[in-house]
């Protein structure tokens, strides 16, 4: 195989894959609009889901997510995480929660919730991350709402 010459892609097969990528993030955002009891969540759509990659970019956004979230608070949490835990202390199973207003920039009822997600290849078969950041709005305050 010569390596100077650029690999082709399929354009069919690259709409099937990425398509088929913002698919799981989309049934993960219609459960949360099915279940949800807080009028921002279900009503106002006010959070978001998608699928990191190991480092915390983004692979796939739902679409029916607020713009705002798209900004790096998705990656940030992952990234943060990371830092914290190490990526050998991440684990199959394990689902991880943050709120944290300076590595989000958001306030903190805007809460992160993801889990890994692992291929089951090998030893370092760690694919990703799926997380959820949604508007919840008891969390911290005196009263309910604050």
């Amino acid at each position: 195989m010569d390596m100077r010459k650029p690999a082709t892609i399929d354009p069919i097969t690259l709409e099937i894959i990425r398509h088929g990528l913002v698919a799981i993030p989309d049934e993960i955002d219609a459960n949360i609009t099915r279940t949800a009891f807080s009028p921002l969540v279900y009503e106002y759509k006010d959070f978001a889901t998608g699928l990191v990659d190991p480092e915390g970019r983004l692979v796939a956004q739902g679409s029916g997510s607020i713009p705002i979230f798209i900004a790096n608070a998705l990656g940030n949490a992952v990234r943060d995480g990371l830092e914290v835990y190490g990526r050998d202390n991440i684990h199959d199973g394990d689902v991880i929660i943050s709120n944290h207003a300076g590595t989000l920039g958001q306030h903190l009822n805007n809460l992160v919730t993801y889990t890994p997600v692992f291929t089951g290849a090998g030893e370092d078969d760690l694919f990703g991350f799926m997380r959820i950041l949604i508007h919840w709005i008891d969390v911290g305050g005196s009263s309910v709402g604050s």
